[in-house]
C-alpha cells in the first residue's frame, strides 16, 4: 500500500491525507532513484562540478503534496499529455547530440500541458501559494479554464542538467529589483514561473500563450527553447561547465 501522509493539498486547499506526487510524471523519466543534496552539503563540496555524497530518493523526485483526488485528476487530465511532450524532447536532444537546431516542430496538446505546469509549480511553492491565487487554482481544477492571471508567466528551456532543482523565492540576482520566481528543472525540460514579465535568461521561451489554446486542440507548434545547463543549486544560475570552472578560478584567485 502506498504511504500517506497528512497535511493541506497544494491545489485545493483541504487538509487531509496526502499522496506523493512525481515532479515531473514518473512517465517523464521520473522512474528511477535520484540523489538529492541539501543547500549546506553543496555548499561544503571542495569541488562544485563534482558532487558527492547526498540523499538517495527511491521513489524518483516529488514529495507528498497532493491529496488523492488531486493527484489522480490532474494526472489524468494533463499527466499523459506532457509526458509525450517530454519524450517528443528528450527525442529531440538525443538525436542533435543535445544541440538541436532553432525551431523544432512539436505535435502536442498546449493548454494540457500549461495546466500540468502550473500543477507542479503548486507543488513546489507550498499550499498558501493556490490559496493566494484562485485564478491559478481554478485553471488547474478545471480542465477547459482558459482565464489566467495577468500577471503570472511560465517559460520553458531544455534542461541538460545534472542538478536537479525545485526551489521558489524572492531574487534580486536579475532583473532591476526582487522578483518572485520559481524553478523546477529536470531533464528533458526546466521551467520557470515569474510573477513579474520578464525571465531569468533571455533566451527561454514563453509558454504563456499556451492558454490560448483549446484543452482538446492539438496543435502543431515550431518551438524554440534554449539548451540550458543546471550545474549548482541557485535558481537562475544557467552557467555553463566551462563558465562555471571560470568563475571559481578567479575566485580563487588572490
Amino acid at each position: 500500500m502506498a504511504e500517506k501522509r497528512e497535511g493541506t493539498c497544494h491545489i485545493c486547499g483541504k487538509f487531509g491525507r496526502l499522496s506523493f506526487e512525481h515532479l515531473p510524471p514518473r512517465a517523464a523519466f521520473n522512474d528511477s532513484v535520484i540523489v538529492q543534496y541539501g543547500f549546506d552539503e553543496i555548499v561544503a563540496q571542495d569541488d562544485a562540478l563534482e558532487l558527492t555524497g547526498g540523499e538517495k530518493q527511491q521513489k524518483g523526485a516529488g514529495g507528498y503534496t497532493l491529496c488523492e483526488s488531486c493527484n489522480n485528476t490532474t494526472g489524468a487530465w494533463y499527466g499523459s499529455r506532457f509526458v509525450a511532450w517530454a519524450r517528443q524532447a528528450d527525442s529531440t536532444l538525443r538525436r542533435s547530440d543535445r544541440k538541436p537546431t532553432l525551431f523544432i516542430r512539436y505535435h502536442i496538446y498546449p493548454l494540457a500541458i500549461l495546466k500540468q505546469i502550473v500543477a507542479m509549480f503548486m507543488s513546489v511553492v507550498g499550499p498558501n501559494f493556490s490559496e493566494k491565487n484562485p485564478a491559478l487554482r481554478s485553471f488547474v481544477q478545471n480542465r477547459r479554464e482558459r482565464h489566467f492571471p495577468p500577471d503570472t508567466y511560465f517559460y520553458a528551456f531544455y534542461s541538460v542538467g545534472p542538478i536537479i532543482r525545485t526551489t521558489a523565492g524572492w531574487l534580486g540576482e536579475f532583473g532591476r529589483k526582487p522578483r518572485y520566481m520559481a524553478e523546477m528543472s529536470f531533464p528533458p525540460f526546466g521551467f520557470v514561473m515569474t510573477l513579474t514579465k520578464g525571465a531569468p535568461h533571455p533566451e527561454m521561451f514563453d509558454i504563456t500563450g499556451f492558454v490560448a489554446y483549446r484543452y482538446d486542440e492539438l496543435a502543431i507548434l515550431d518551438l524554440r527553447l534554449p539548451v540550458l545547463e543546471t550545474l549548482t543549486p541557485q535558481p537562475g544560475d544557467y552557467r555553463s561547465r566551462a563558465e562555471l570552472a571560470r568563475d571559481i578560478k578567479k575566485s580563487d584567485e588572490p
